[in-house]
């Protein structure tokens, strides 16, 4: 699962920014001043793409450009900006930045770009994956077991696909919480835990071969 990082200082745009890309399935780290990205640089884990406010609040983000590109050469950066001439465009292209988008924008606007600059670095997403006796169809949304379908309800789904798509990665209850429910409020504090039981039961009675292993420190995973 790809790895986000939002820097803006405007909270709803951020907070909206934030659900639509954890609907599509990304991990997002969310911070608001140049001071938090300035930890993140020196301290901080990789991300796989950045965006980046141009202005925060009077500080520009434009001068760190190249420390992110020397922190994480190959992560693409996209820019959010009130400033949308062409000249500005040109020097932040000539700075190394992947992408711009000029405010006022739409946010479905800004995930298509995200899609396509991931598409770049890591191709397109696989259409099926196999695991075993098992197809997991991400376009279609099917399960196949042993070429027998395999029906689950639609957070079942999400949370099969979730794991599937990155074998072998641990993810703790947050963040399935983050992707498959979009950390809605009014989610019952046990819903991952009585999913996972299910899904568990539904593709063991079916003979599936998928193996969802959980450790109470760490989270939840496919193996291997």
């Amino acid at each position: 699962m790809k790895n986000i990082l939002i820097l803006e200082d405007d909270d709803k745009l951020r907070a909206h920014l934030h659900k639509a890309l954890v609907s599509e399935g990304y991990l997002v780290t969310q911070i608001a001043s140049i001071s938090e990205l300035s930890y993140l640089i020196n301290n901080g884990q990789g991300f796989d793409l950045l965006i980046l406010d141009r202005l925060i609040g009077q500080e520009d983000s434009k001068k760190f450009i190249p420390n992110l590109k020397q922190k994480w050469p190959s992560s693409p950066i996209l820019i959010l900006s009130a400033i949308s001439t062409s000249v500005e465009r040109t020097d932040l292209l000539d700075m190394g930045v992947d992408d711009y988008v000029g405010k006022p924008f739409s946010i479905s606007e800004v995930v298509a770009r995200v899609r396509a600059l991931l598409r770049r670095i890591t191709g397109p997403a696989p259409v099926h994956i196999v695991i075993r006796n098992t197809v997991v169809d991400i376009v279609n949304r099917h399960v196949i077991v042993d070429s027998r379908p395999l029906v689950l309800a639609a957070k079942e789904f999400l949370l099969l696909k979730t794991m599937a798509q990155t074998l072998g990665r641990i993810y703790n209850k947050s963040e399935l919480l983050d992707t498959v429910w979009s950390s809605s409020p009014d989610v019952e504090t046990n819903v991952v835990e009585v999913t996972i039981t299910n899904l568990r039961k539904r593709l063991a009675t079916h003979g599936s071969e998928i193996s969802i292993k959980n450790s109470r420190n760490l989270g939840y995973w496919i193996e291997n």
